[in-house]
């Protein structure tokens, strides 16, 4: 696809335009957004401002997965996620075939592993804090829950794909 067929717009600026969008629209308070790029690289326009602007302005972790990519084109990716990110945050495989395996495991632990997760403690309405059983009182509040949430924006720059997802967690103690 070519940036013609968007209005002369390149499409990695279109679909950074829409994460913003998403994430302006449906982004919840205490809850971690996180933006996935897979691209080759090779993209035609300057998204390093908009990508800037999705991580100052809307606190958004940025990650890039580059397929295939070009030296060139690893040093604008590099880019994109901010300097003090490189290493955990721009993946490189060497093909969409190898996204697999080992190399699908590293994509789990960057998306993951490398987030900071706002952990939240869950209780009940106070009307329904505790019921009765028939062997024993059993209170919810004696239970505590650490639910957590972060949202995905996946985006395919060669697929113009555009994909939210909200991840939750909860951890039982």
């Amino acid at each position: 696809m070519n940036s013609e067929q968007l209005g002369g717009m390149a499409i990695i600026l279109k679909g950074l335009s829409a994460a913003k969008e998403q994430f302006q629209l449906h982004g919840r308070q205490y809850v971690r957004r996180i933006l996935l790029l897979i691209t080759s690289g090779v993209n035609r326009g300057n998204a390093v401002h908009a990508a800037e602007d999705l991580r100052e302005r809307l606190d958004v972790d940025f990650f890039v997965l580059a397929v295939n990519s070009t030296r060139e084109a690893r040093m604008t990716l590099n880019r994109l996620v901010g300097d003090q990110f490189i290493q955990e945050r721009v993946i490189f495989i060497p093909g969409a075939n190898k996204l697999q395996g080992s190399e699908l495991v590293k994509v789990g632990k960057a998306l993951c592993g490398h987030t900071e997760i706002a952990a939240a403690t869950i209780r009940p309405p106070p009307e329904l804090a505790t019921h009765r059983t028939t062997k024993r009182e059993v209170g919810l509040d004696d239970r505590i829950h650490r639910h957590v949430l972060f949202d995905k924006l996946l985006f395919s720059s060669s697929l113009g794909l555009l994909k939210r997802q909200t991840i939750g967690v909860t951890i039982r103690h």
